[in-house]
């Protein structure tokens, strides 16, 4: 009998914490999906890569920006000055 209560127990102390693993998968899938819903509508995602960037030419460029001082040392919002909208954005 306290085998089958024990099994019982834990069985459900089981069940519920795949639950809830599954519950916060959901929530951060969610968020994200949310995340990127709200930063297309706004374009604050930022331009797409090119088809000839990649990991090391973006790198690359980062790194020279950089040391030339372009970047500012405070993050500073887009909205301030830029385009509103990826729409607005020049084409390369």
């Amino acid at each position: 009998d306290n085998a089958k209560e024990l099994q019982k127990k834990l069985l459900l102390l089981y069940n519920k914490k795949r639950q809830a693993a599954i519950t916060a998968e959901i929530c951060e899938i969610s968020a994200a999906a949310n995340a990127i819903a709200s930063a297309d509508a706004k374009g604050a995602a930022g331009p797409g890569l090119g088809v000839m960037d990649n990991e090391d030419s973006v790198a690359e460029d980062f790194m020279k920006e950089l040391e030339s001082g372009d970047v500012p040392d405070t993050p500073v919002s887009y909205d301030q000055f830029g385009p509103a909208t990826r729409e607005e954005l020049p084409s390369a």
